[in-house]
């Protein structure tokens, strides 16, 4: 009932009127719950909340004698300690409800500890706050702690190094743990996955626990309060009221902070160096006309902000070295659009329409691949239908010619081009930089990076054919001169 608890006695920290969460009443659960457990839990989701609420509520019963709670810093279980003292300070209904709990006396030889460090309540409960992965176990007078929690007791600095990670897992098992009232003391180790191999992922598929994600099954964990359209807006940013840009995290630290899936290099197909050490600037490029250019797009499955973007990519492949250069590459979001014809006879075209054409023009590609399911159907067909367009349909998720791979298999084939240098990119191409590199993460979009590998396959397949040109167009210069 801890959630009634929370709710009836802290208002100002639980906000709304809504039925607590599902999300909630498993971390919950997993505070309360007699065994020890990791809990693994997004940023932002309200968990340093609950285990505020949940050593109040173990002081106010008297159910735990000793309490300790660690955190990364000694200024962050302080945090937590003047919480709980706070409340039982001035909080007015706690107060009449379980009575003054304050002791009389606030410090001195012989008094009960009343600080930011240590309190002891008149019901004989005793909190203190730590750092995580210093000191030794806590006796406190004859009393060996009943509950451990440890809130994010990991930092970005410590779990880089295996060394640091290491004596930090050993200080939880050899240190804290054998600490523990013999009877009934548990440990439970909280936080966010921020490296594959941290402790609180180690503590969790040891001893069990919960691990949960913002972003499950397609929806939001706490909808009232993080709504989907929130959570995309903190992952990609947006446009303020005031008409200026507010920056996202960035696809990276979202998917580490929020959905529990660090992208270290052992976890991504394509490493930070193959993209980083394989950049090339306007003088590099070699002569357009001497290259075979491809398009490729993956159209979005709908309209609302929510959607998948349109994603494009646009690349040559010298004829002489076979070298692959990401000439263009980018995003749109928004409406398929129309072509109208005016009373001039001209075509005005709008949307997902206007965005395609203009890259389609400005690359006047050898052929254009464009991904085709049930869901996206009206783009291709409007693009085939109207005739101006060498293009060639692509199934979702396939190669050319027929093979059916997943994202993965496919993303093998091109996998060793990347890390051998054979497919250069341009440091400009941020979308395309993050999503490459993310790549395979279910919390990362990936609509450009498909259509660089439908590009890539559209090369592998042949059919950039050889085309007579007019001479000398370098550089990224519009190609108006090229002859079919």
């Amino acid at each position: 009932m801890l959630h009634i608890f929370g709710r009836y006695f802290f208002p100002d920290a639980i906000r709304g009127e809504y039925d607590t969460p599902e999300a909630h009443l498993d971390l919950i659960r997993a505070l309360a719950s007699p065994e020890s457990s990791g809990i693994i839990f997004p940023r932002g989701f309200a968990k340093s909340t609950w285990e505020r609420i949940d050593t109040l509520h173990d002081v106010v019963y008297g159910l735990e004698p000793l309490v300790v709670f660690y955190a990364d810093t000694g200024e962050n279980a302080a945090i937590h300690i003047d919480w709980v003292k706070s409340q039982l300070e001035d909080n007015a209904e706690l107060r009449y409800v379980y009575g003054n709990l304050v002791p009389d006396r606030k410090g001195g030889k012989g008094g009960r500890k009343w600080n930011s460090r240590r309190i002891k309540t008149t019901n004989n409960v005793t909190v203190i706050g730590g750092i995580a992965g210093k000191g030794r176990g806590i006796n406190i007078g004859g009393h060996r702690p009943t509950k451990v929690v440890v809130d994010d007791g990991e930092t970005d600095d410590m779990v880089r190094s295996a060394m640091r990670r290491e004596t930090y897992w050993r200080w939880l098992n050899e240190v804290i743990d054998p600490s523990l009232d013999k009877e009934r003391g548990r440990m439970k180790v909280v936080g966010t996955i921020i490296h594959p191999k941290c402790a609180v992922r180690r503590y969790f598929e040891e001893k069990g626990g919960i691990l949960r994600r913002a972003i499950e099954g397609g929806k939001s964990i706490w909808p009232e309060y993080w709504s989907l359209a929130d959570l995309f807006r903190k992952r990609d940013g947006y446009m303020g009221a005031d008409g200026k840009w507010r920056l996202g995290i960035g696809a990276k630290a979202f998917s580490q902070e929020y959905l529990n899936e660090p992208l270290g290099d052992d976890l991504t197909m394509f490493r930070l160096e193959w993209v980083d050490n394989n950049t090339w600037e306007p003088g590099d490029l070699p002569k357009l006309p001497l290259m075979d250019v491809v398009m490729a797009l993956d159209p979005a499955a709908g309209e609302s902000s929510l959607a998948d973007d349109y994603g494009a990519c646009v690349i040559g492949r010298d004829r002489s070295t076979g070298i692959r250069y990401v000439l263009w590459s980018g995003k749109y979001q928004g409406g398929i659009g129309s072509v109208t014809t005016d009373k001039e006879g001209n075509k005005v075209r709008t949307g997902a329409m206007l965005w395609f054409h203009d890259i389609y023009v400005a690359w006047n590609p050898t052929i254009c691949g464009i991904e085709a399911s049930m869901t996206v159907q009206a783009f291709w067909q409007l693009v085939r239908d109207s005739g101006e367009y060498r293009v060639r349909k692509l199934a979702p998720s396939m190669g050319v010619g027929g093979k059916n791979a997943a994202k993965v298999e496919r993303a093998k084939l091109v996998e060793p081009l990347v890390e051998q240098g054979r497919v250069k990119f341009s440091p400009a191409q941020g979308t395309l930089y993050e999503q490459i590199t993310c790549f395979p993460s279910p919390g990362v979009k990936d609509d450009v990076f498909d259509s660089f590998m439908h590009a890539n396959s559209l090369l592998d397949a042949g059919d950039a054919k050889m085309i007579e040109t007019k001479p000398t167009v370098t550089g990224t210069s519009r190609i108006k001169t090229r002859n079919f």
